[in-house]
């Protein structure tokens, strides 16, 4: 069976396309270190190219940032800042049409990155740390962006004010054809302990999945027991968890189409 998938979320989602067991799919879109909630933001006035990408790893080399150079050496990692900075979540999503959308919520937990222009006009990403530290040193380092200012806000954006777009936007390109995954915290593992990745902020990942699957006609995959990573990424799970999320989302597909005249 054919079918095509779009991604908006974590590693959880990209990974499970990984596992070569069962029906494999294409991927036409992946926006990834985004809230979902955010899709419609538009992007600063001043637009993220890549010279300034590349203006950026320049200066990461002078200050010797090298864990950020691994992260920029990446191309889909350059694409995703771009997608930050410029607001093209949407554009990404629209710009080749999938038969579904799959979604987890994971990066509703991030705080808030308040940009404010020098007009006061103002603009909100929310995304990991490591993101919104790169978004805060292309403010501070390149003359474009001189009228900008940056920070980070300790406080959650009220999300009643921007689910309804969302929503609509999945219900609008996928009718039903949505699958959202309740993403959870996985531990680590170290000489035989149990050992918390530490994402104290997933209540807002969990608060975000429920209004979600309240508001829309959509398959939902919850995570069941406790989890463990592969390393010390919170949503890296380990090999058996992500065949339980393959199989779930062959198992969707499945009975979608046996209960569809094609």
């Amino acid at each position: 069976m054919n079918q095509s998938f779009d991604i908006y979320g974590s590693c959880v989602c990209r990974n499970l396309f990984n596992i070569k067991e069962g029906e494999q799919y294409q991927i036409h879109s992946f926006v990834q270190r985004n809230n979902p909630l955010l899709i419609k933001q538009s992007g600063l006035d001043d637009e993220f190219t890549d010279e300034d990408a590349d203006r950026l790893i320049k200066y990461l080399e002078t200050i010797k940032a090298k864990g950020m150079l691994e992260i920029l050496s990446h191309k889909f990692n350059i694409r995703m800042l771009k997608i930050l900075i410029n607001g093209d979540s949407l554009k990404q999503l629209e710009s080749k049409k999938s038969d579904w959308i799959i979604i987890d919520t994971f990066y509703a937990y991030a705080d808030n990155l308040l940009i404010i222009s020098k007009k006061q006009k103002k603009w909100y990403i929310k995304t990991d740390a490591t993101f919104s530290w790169l978004i805060k040193k292309v403010i501070e380092q390149n003359p474009k962006y001189s009228e900008y200012s940056s920070e980070t806000v300790n406080a959650s954006l009220n999300s009643m004010l921007y689910v309804e777009d969302l929503c609509n936007f999945l219900i609008n390109n996928y009718n039903n054809r949505i699958i959202v995954i309740n993403s959870k915290p996985a531990y680590k593992v170290k000489d035989n302990n149990i050992i918390s990745t530490n994402y104290s902020g997933l209540t807002e990942s969990y608060q975000l999945f429920i209004q979600i699957v309240e508001k829309i006609n959509c398959h939902i995959i919850d995570l069941p027991g406790t989890l463990f990573s592969t390393d010390d990424n919170a949503v890296h799970y380990n090999k058996r968890c992500m065949q339980y999320l393959k199989k779930c989302v062959d198992q969707i597909i499945e009975g979608f189409y046996s209960n569809v005249d094609l």
